[in-house]
């Protein structure tokens, strides 16, 4: 029961959100790449779950908070390897959005209160580094210094489906990548 109402709060979230910053939907329909997408995902999901969390815990409902969290990415049982790898990718998406995005709001929140969180809603990053990394958002100059994991990265993750024949890089996330390396032997 206590689940619900954060099932509820959250989907209430989102209808106040769309209602708000319509811009959103509007951005999840029109956004052209992969990673564009997994960004608006993260903050449309992220700031939902960012609003239940606070919610839940001003009416005491933190444990419900959590097992829901926990329902929501964790894998069902499965005897399948292949399915296994599968549904561990996929999942490594549903995290990113769901509590990648809340850790996101929760530093942004953190570091510049309410306003932040408005400025966010209303110009929300176009990158997915950006989610992943909130001091990169919050501090861009910063940030340049960083190693990006992704450029380091990039030459290992591309594939051809044609004998020694290079066809796309992909731009994984590092959710991505630990879902398929924490699977190595």
């Amino acid at each position: 029961r206590d689940m619900l109402r954060i099932t509820l709060i959250h989907e209430a979230a989102h209808g106040h959100d769309f209602q708000h910053y319509p811009h959103l939907d509007v951005q999840r329909r029109d956004r052209k790449t992969n990673e564009g997408v997994q960004a608006i995902g993260a903050v449309i999901e992220g700031h939902a779950q960012y609003v239940a969390a606070k919610i839940a815990k001003k009416l005491g409902l933190e444990t419900a908070f959590g097992q829901l969290v926990e329902l929501t990415v964790a894998a069902p049982p499965t005897e399948s390897a292949a399915a296994k790898v599968l549904m561990d990718v996929t999942l490594a998406e549903q995290r990113f959005a769901y509590v990648g995005g809340q850790k996101f709001f929760e530093a942004v929140y953190a570091a510049r209160g309410e306003a932040g969180v408005r400025a966010v809603m209303n110009d929300p990053p176009a990158h997915v580094r950006l989610i992943e990394q909130p001091e990169a958002y919050l501090n861009p100059s910063a940030a340049r210094h960083k190693i990006d994991a992704n450029a380091v990265f990039a030459p290992l993750i591309t594939w051809s489906t044609e004998q020694a024949r290079r066809v796309s890089k992909f731009p994984f996330k590092r959710s991505q990548l630990d879902a398929v390396f924490n699977m190595l032997p």
